[in-house]
């Protein structure tokens, strides 16, 4: 029972997450724009992952929250990453 909690419950996560932005830069084709991101994530998979004592949402479980807080976070370098490149985020 607690699995098809956590599963529907990560679902549910995933339905509300933000679309990813378009990144753009001037001169910049489709395949830099590509090659940049892989070098963010690469960069992202190796960096230690942050370790979060946050308190847990009201209602909230601890695995969830961990995965909100570490996606959050993931989306937080790769948007520095990506902008230390020189390319800025497009809705």
């Amino acid at each position: 029972m607690k699995t098809l909690f956590a599963c529907v419950a990560l679902a549910a996560l995933a339905a509300c997450a933000k679309p990813a932005p378009k990144w753009e830069k001037a001169g910049a084709s489709e395949l830099v724009v590509e090659e940049a991101m892989q070098s963010c994530r690469l960069r992202q998979e190796l960096a230690p992952q942050p370790r979060s004592n946050a308190p847990l949402a009201p209602g909230g479980t601890p695995v969830i929250d961990r995965i909100a807080s570490r996606d959050a976070h993931d989306a937080e370098r790769l948007r520095k990453c990506m902008e230390e490149k020189g390319f800025s985020a497009k809705p």
